[in-house]
């Protein structure tokens, strides 16, 4: 007969059971993900997908503004926070690229840990690590259960999880938070309180990632709690509730303290316009709005500018520039559709989120996912059908809201499909009673699906990592442009938004900056334009103007990409400081891009307009000789076969100058001689071989000015890529002051 102090021991003894059989699990998930990240960081690595976290990692780091910053803007500030002070603790590790790459390994880890811990909890079955009948735990189906989540994981996240960005970090942690809670015990099945925080922390941790993205988690765990807990009534899960409704409005709460100040109010007002005008409306045409932008006082290429997003080319742009841009676009928008157009739209861009080409097997999935689950509906008589009619309508409003707006990018795609489908797995879980089914896959099936699974997780790392190697040129930009700018500390660097905007860089996970001071370039426009940052940095380096600095002081220079020619802010210099020239102070090599260095200010020449030209004669193709001096940085001279030694080009001025060098502009700068021989003369009988000082085989400059009225070019060495053809989209010769 049992007596009292035996029940205790077997409770104490169930207790203890339990508590091991969490503590291996979760030890044992911890170990799985571990080997799975180190070994992707071996044979991929990890890249930074979009720029926008390359400027919040330089914010929080102090590269910025030469000091940790937790206003990061898209990321709340309690985070931002965090990273500030682990930056100044520790300044030599990269903790922004820690924490994006962190959030895909907690997720894993919270889901490999649900997986063995709450295998068919819900239907009253332990779990693959609990002791049952004194048998041991089931150690082959759980390596064969861990298997099968990282050979679906592989196959439908491996690419998103490589190259990080904040939305779908942000996902990742949701749909963690999703999975966690789904398969973990109802209210009424004994759910502690630490199951509750790891919920509640996963969804704290997605909304201070992405706000956006929790918000759409938020409606896909209305769905599950309201499914898991109907059995037992909703009061159950009410400590869940309010749990994460405490900690996440005092994460918010905090967020919009640190936006408090006036200045920082302004900032994310125009921010909400800028963000208006780029991402949904679009910068109004010149020519069908020019009185309008006369009377803004914007001219049509500092419309141009904006259109580029270098915002801080032109300085009459401001906040309230944006401001009107908003009006005038929105009602441009609003009379160009009508509302059932833009629900058309809608519904158009909605449907193209389907699309395979794009997410690859993770839509299809979680379509078939819900088809299953409406199977599963069915076979129970129906049971459940409203419930599954209510969860896809909820998804179609969601993707018709975010389409409606005319702007849906394939980071909001990948997060609402990978909510949809671990909403719709851990529902198919719940509603499958596997007890009461004797039409399992057998031992050969099971054989079949994981071999077809490991051929699709191969296929999917095998392109993940072409990825990664094809974009090597991108993240190679933006390590050669940082190096090159910190070599030259003596200068400050402008950057077209434009030329940069492929450019997203590798992480580290350690920081190779200077530690106490910021990098000194910048782009001329983007999201943190105007912001106090932005303002801190420019007067750090005492620059009221970008295009007054570019065009005055002598140490201040513009990266600009190869294949970009940027006549707008060619034209704005000209127009309000006589500058024609920009001279080529050097070209970073990147790979496949090419970044012209160039000077604006500095030098005392003239630069000789086409007119000048009294004959351009090339010998090979010569009938298209003078578009390679017309006036027009678009059209251009082309040899029409690969370069070779012998190709020449005599520039013949309409008298003599004194020359100081000249420029041959590339559009794409392998579309260029490798070595080029230089003669000048005076009467076009008698030349002269000269040296000249080569910014890149692109700007020639003499060491002193040389009297001529001829240079004849010969290209002596081709370019080391075979098949580049010889090009000159304009010829530049600059002269001394006469």
């Amino acid at each position: 007969m049992t007596g009292p102090a035996d029940s205790v021991n077997l409770v104490d003894t169930g207790k203890i059971r339990r508590s091991v059989q969490a503590i291996c699990g979760i030890g044992l998930a911890f170990l799985i993900t571990a080997v799975y990240f180190l070994t992707v960081w071996k044979q991929i690595g990890f890249s930074y997908a979009i720029n926008d976290d390359i400027n919040m990692r330089d914010i929080a780091s102090g590269a910025y503004t030469g000091t940790p910053d937790g206003h990061l803007i898209f990321v709340l500030y309690p985070m931002g926070f965090t990273l500030k002070h682990l930056y100044q603790l520790w300044p030599g590790i990269e903790w922004y690229g820690i924490m994006l790459v962190g959030c895909h390994v907690l997720a894993m880890w919270v889901m490999l840990a649900g997986i063995l811990l709450y295998h068919d909890r819900w239907e009253g079955r332990p779990s693959y690590l609990q002791y049952r009948r004194g048998k041991k735990p089931s150690l082959r189906k759980v390596f064969l259960t861990a298997v099968a989540y990282l050979l679906l994981y592989t196959i439908l996240w491996l690419p998103q999880a490589v190259r990080v960005q904040f939305s779908t970090c942000s996902a990742s942690l949701g749909a963690a938070a999703l999975f966690w809670y789904g398969t973990g015990p109802g209210g009424t099945d004994g759910r502690r309180l630490w199951e509750d925080c790891v919920t509640a922390l996963l969804a704290v941790l997605c909304l201070c990632v992405r706000i956006e993205v929790f918000c759409i988690t938020g409606a896909f765990a209305v769905l599950l709690f309201l499914y898991k807990e109907k059995r037992e009534g909703l009061f159950k899960g009410l400590r869940l509730v309010l749990l994460t409704g405490v900690l996440c409005g005092a994460v918010f709460a905090a967020d919009r303290l640190a936006y408090g100040s006036q200045e920082w109010k302004d900032f994310l007002s125009y921010n909400q316009s800028r963000s208006n005008v780029y991402d949904f409306y679009e910068v109004p045409v010149y020519e069908e709005n020019r009185a309008l932008y006369e009377e803004m006082g914007l001219s049509a290429d500092t419309v141009q500018a904006i259109g580029e997003a270098n915002m801080l080319a032109d300085d009459s742009v401001g906040q309230e520039t944006f401001r009107q841009l908003d009006k005038l676009a929105g009602e441009g928008y609003r009379q160009q559709f009508s509302v059932t157009a833009r629900l058309r739209r809608g519904l158009r861009l909605a449907g193209e989120n389907f699309s395979p080409s794009i997410y690859g097997y993770l839509s299809g999935t979680a379509i078939f996912l819900w088809l299953v689950l409406l199977w599963l509906f069915i076979r129970r008589n129906g049971a459940g059908l409203l419930f599954w009619l209510g969860a896809v309508c909820l998804q179609g409003a969601l993707w018709l809201a975010l389409g409606y707006g005319g702007r849906l990018p394939e980071r909001v795609g990948y997060c609402l499909h990978l909510c949809s489908f671990v909403t719709a797995l851990t529902l198919c879980g719940m509603a499958w009673d596997i007890r009461r089914e004797n039409n399992l896959p057998r031992v050969w099936d099971r054989i079949l699906f994981f071999s077809i699974a490991v051929l699709l997780s191969w296929g999917s790392f095998d392109r993940t990592a072409e990825t990664a190697k094809n974009g090597r040129d991108a993240r190679r930009m933006a390590e050669v442009i940082e190096a090159y700018c910190l070599s030259h500390p003596d200068n400050f660097y402008f950057a077209d938004v434009y030329s940069l905007s492929a450019h997203t860089g590798q992480v580290h996970f350690t920081s190779r900056r200077p530690v106490g001071r910021d990098v000194n370039y910048m782009r001329m426009g983007d999201w943190m334009a105007f912001s106090p940052l932005s303002e801190e940095k420019l007067a750090l380096h005492g620059i009221d103007s970008v295009t007054e600095s570019l065009a005055t002081d002598d140490s201040v220079f513009l990266l600009v990409r190869d294949d970009n020619p940027m006549e707008y802010l060619r034209r704005i210099c000209a127009g309000r400081f006589g500058l024609t020239a920009w001279h080529v102070e050097d070209v970073l090599n990147c790979g496949e891009f090419h970044i012209y260095v160039y000077r604006i200010a500095g030098k005392e020449e003239t630069v000789l307009d086409y007119q000048s030209f009294e004959k351009i004669q090339f010998n090979v193709n010569p009938t298209e000789g003078l578009l390679a001096a017309d006036g027009d940085s678009f059209t251009r001279w082309n040899s029409g076969e690969p370069q070779r030694a012998g190709m020449a080009l005599d520039i013949v001025l309409d008298q003599v100058y004194p020359v100081t060098g000249f420029q041959l502009e590339q559009f794409f700068y392998e579309d260029h001689p490798r070595r080029l021989k230089i003669y000048t003369s005076e009467d076009g009988e008698t030349f002269t071989e000269r040296q000249a000082a080569s910014a890149g085989q692109v700007e020639f400059t003499f060491p002193e000015s040389v009297s001529c009225k001829n240079i004849r070019l010969i290209l002596e060495e081709p370019e080391e890529e075979e098949g580049w053809n010889w090009s000159v989209y304009e010829i530049l010769v600059f002269t001394e002051n006469i």
